[in-house]
């Protein structure tokens, strides 16, 4: 059995909530020697201790052999936020990922691309989704070559030709989310096909 912990902000809650909804999407149709769990968290932040302690807590009982992290969005919509500011959040996303698939002997850890946003609470639009271009490449970069940490690009979200998101900030049910689903499918498959297990 291999145990897969997709963890993130408020895009992996609602996801879990879409996923659970249809029989067909229940855990996101993988074998059945495959368990997939959901830790999402509203608002969830990487400068958040408290969540990052959450996350722990959750990863201790769950202890995965493979953790999808979806988190960062939230942390990047703030009023200062600049080039160096995102660079320095990249930085620590993946401290954290790398510290955690460490403790937890996690095989594979995949990080996923920020999305962009048409709705922001703190930062200017254009400001915002131009700081999600520059962490994404930082992310990219920053996981060359380090075989237990994965960069995921989700395909299909940027520039898709229909309205993807229902609030500016989250995928909507109709065309988001089943890019995402099979975005997140895509992730789990390659991960186990890395530990031979699928």
């Amino acid at each position: 059995m291999a145990s897969v912990l997709i963890a993130g902000s408020s895009h992996v809650k609602r996801f879990e909530q879409f996923v659970n909804q249809k029989q067909e999407f229940r855990n996101l149709h993988l074998n059945p020697n495959v368990c997939v769990t959901f830790y999402g968290m509203s608002g969830g932040k990487l400068t958040n201790n408290c969540h990052l302690e959450a996350l722990e807590q959750k990863l201790r009982h769950v202890s995965p052999d493979f953790l999808i992290l979806h988190l960062g969005g939230n942390d990047l919509d703030t009023a200062t936020a600049d080039e160096a500011y995102a660079y320095e959040l990249c930085l620590r996303l993946c401290c954290i990922a790398e510290t955690f698939t460490s403790r937890f002997k996690i095989k594979k850890t995949v990080i996923c691309q920020l999305m962009p946003r048409y709705r922001t609470r703190f930062l200017d639009i254009t400001i915002y989704n131009e700081l999600v271009i520059k962490f994404n490449k930082a992310l990219k970069r920053e996981l060359v070559g380090k075989d237990f940490l994965q960069y995921w690009n989700l395909k299909g979200v940027k520039n898709s030709e229909r309205t993807v998101f229902c609030d500016g900030v989250h995928l909507n049910n109709e065309w988001g989310m089943p890019i995402y689903y099979r975005n997140l499918r895509g992730a789990i498959i390659q991960c186990l096909k890395y530990a031979r297990q699928y």
